[in-house]
């Protein structure tokens, strides 16, 4: 027997005391000693389910076998009126892969170091995100000048860069070639 939590969201305009008695019905399929059924009241949704805006909030415990929460699931599903529902298994541990997982663990403390940081001088200047992160030009980008006027107007040679060598291929720039056939 594993010890289940059921929140269950029933339509908001029926009464509560008809959200009641659906949820009764729902809670005599779950074979189990006691049920301990928690009525939270009639709220707004974030968003609509089923074109509705409203829900009861229902919250039940109980200990059981998985058999009956199966059976729970799919009544639930049947039911026009029950607009959500989620069943936990409270015994199950969830987290246990982010507990074992080295790098989760490290981020987690990071992110924890900070904010208690944060929380114990929250006057403290803190730099600004970085929004742009600053990148090379790249080789292709830049310019090669082969000559250059000088104010007395002539033409001087400059250096010029080795062929740069891709995957192989020997590239070359346009005046390294030879001249086509005359």
């Amino acid at each position: 027997m594993a010890k289940y939590e059921v929140m269950l969201l029933v339509s908001g305009k029926i009464s509560p005391e008809q959200a009641t008695s659906i949820t009764d019905q729902l809670k005599q399929n779950i074979k189990t000693e006691s049920i301990e059924t928690k009525y939270l009241g009639i709220k707004n949704l974030a968003y609509q389910i089923k074109k509705e805006s409203t829900a009861h909030y229902f919250l039940l415990n109980f200990n059981g076998d998985a058999k009956s929460t199966f059976d729970f699931n799919r009544l639930t599903l049947i039911n026009k009126s029950v607009l959500r529902h989620l069943i936990i298994n409270l015994e199950k541990d969830y987290g246990w892969r982010a507990v074992n997982n080295e790098k989760k663990v490290r981020l987690a403390k990071h992110r924890l170091a900070k904010y208690e940081e944060i929380m114990a001088n929250p006057d403290a200047p803190r730099p600004l995100p970085r929004k742009a992160r600053y990148e090379r030009p790249k080789r292709r980008d830049e310019w090669d000048i082969v000559l250059r006027v000088t104010d007395s107007g002539i033409e001087e040679p400059l250096k010029r860069t080795p062929p740069i060598k891709r995957k192989g291929i020997e590239s070359r720039k346009p005046d390294t070639l030879e001249p086509q056939g005359e």
